[in-house]
């Protein structure tokens, strides 16, 4: 070996040939080392990173249809994102629209990638179906993450209960016609006062609970005439089998006097769901209560008369509605407030037509009828503290398919046994009052 190496070191042409040898040999090897760091890179790019959590092996991971979320505890996750210098969130997207998660989350990964924690970015979404349910785990963390800094915080969803107290100053149909003469009218209802009174409680921010009791609103109107000269004559109109002997007690009269009372209370329960706390929907029972009596007293020179007509409408239904709440300054908000219902009505009528003493007419009915009803109103609230605030609106009230007691009337006196007419109520009603929250 050491005379080969003699032999090259004499030989300028072995020499350079043995140069360029050990040239190719490093070049080939440099190569090699490349193509092997490139292979490696690709096959690491293929693996599952560290950084990311197999869920088929983590045990605290939950899968929401075909999505996998870690989740770690509400503190470690408050720690890790007031540690974290930057975050990337990513929302998991299903494969189908119709595989999409009652709740979203997004998953906060920080530089290094070392670990994964899950947030929810629509806390309000978050609901206890039931105690071993996914979303009874998941709502603990979300009422109590409170807000991350950044594009992802969350909302905080404390569970809270409201009451809303209102005075009610309501108008209705005047009903001054409502006589049986020609000769007086009366005095048409007045504005009467009522109250609102409303219970219910948010255990999120979605759902909830809520019952309203309206009521109990009176109205009274009243009319007479006394004409010892001029004589009343009535617009009864008898039909047979009733005849004009049967109400005569009503013409020729010297005096009469009638009064017009009606009664209206309400009672409902409702489903309710909140939407970012400016919107309210809300669905459920509702069950009012509408009365009215009419009373007639008539004397002429040889007899006495009296008419008795009791109405009663229960109406029990399904209703629907909306709360909407619009801010226009600051603490100063509009509400909207909207119901409509469908019912059935159980009429309940007695008619009595007592004419010299003695029974003429009458009307005994018991039956069942469908019935609508709707409620529009609009308002300004007004937000003293967070928890308090004070409101004041305007709003209408429509009724139909109900019966009135002078209705029964105004058609004739007959010898019939069902109600007469399918009437309306309409009322306006200014409306003052406060909400509380706790």
């Amino acid at each position: 070996m050491k005379n080969q190496m003699n032999c090259i070191q004499s030989d300028p042409y072995q020499r350079t040939l043995h140069i360029k040898v050990k040239q190719t040999q490093r070049l080939l090897l440099g190569v090699g080392i490349l193509l092997l760091s490139t292979i490696a890179s690709q096959a690491q790019s293929l693996l599952p990173s560290a950084s990311k959590p197999d869920p088929s092996k983590n045990q605290k991971s939950i899968q929401l249809g075909d999505n996998h979320y870690r989740v770690v505890p509400v503190g470690q996750y408050g720690k890790q994102a007031s540690q974290t210098d930057s975050m990337v969130a990513q929302a998991t997207e299903n494969k189908t629209e119709s595989k999409r998660p009652l709740f979203q989350q997004a998953f906060i990964q920080n530089d290094l990638g070392t670990q994964n924690s899950i947030a929810l970015t629509q806390c309000e979404t978050c609901e206890p179906a039931s105690p071993m349910s996914i979303r009874a785990q998941l709502d603990q963390a979300c009422n109590a993450c409170g807000s991350l800094s950044g594009a992802f915080g969350c909302l905080h969803c404390d569970s809270y209960v409201y009451a809303v107290a209102e005075a009610l100053h309501l108008d209705r149909d005047k009903e001054d016609t409502a006589t049986i003469s020609s000769r007086y009218g009366l005095s048409g209802f007045r504005r009467e006062m009522g109250t609102r009174i409303t219970l219910g409680r948010i255990p999120n921010c979605v759902s909830g609970w809520e019952s309203t009791f309206t009521g109990i609103i009176n109205w009274s109107s009243s009319g007479g005439l006394e004409a010892p000269i001029f004589r009343i004559q009535s617009n009864l109109e008898p039909i047979p089998p009733v005849s004009a002997d049967d109400i005569s007690a009503f013409n020729d009269a010297f005096i009469q006097t009638v009064n017009y009372d009606a009664r209206y209370w309400s009672v409902e329960v409702n489903r309710t769901y909140v939407g970012w706390e400016v919107a309210k929907m809300l669905c459920g029972l509702r069950y009012i209560d509408f009365e009215e009596e009419y009373r007639v007293f008539s004397e002429n020179d040889n007899e006495t008369g009296s008419i008795r007509s009791d109405i009663n409408n229960s109406l029990i239904g399904f209703q629907i509605g909306m709360d909407l709440t619009y801010p226009i300054l600051r603490k100063t908000y509009i509400d909207f407030r909207g119901r409509a219902g469908v019912y059935a009505n159980f009429l309940d009528l007695d008619l009595a037509i007592i004419n010299d003493n003695e029974f003429a007419a009458g009307v005994s009915d018991r039956s069942v009828r469908a019935a609508g009803q709707f409620e529009l109103g609009i308002g300004l609230r007004y937000e003293v503290t967070p928890k308090f605030s004070l409101k004041c609106g305007a709003e209408v009230w429509y009724l139909s398919g109900v019966g009135k007691s002078y209705d029964q009337l105004d058609n004739g006196i007959m010898g019939r046994n069902s109600v007469e007419g399918y009437e309306e109520l309409i009322t306006s009603a200014l409306t003052y009052g406060a909400e509380l929250r706790y």
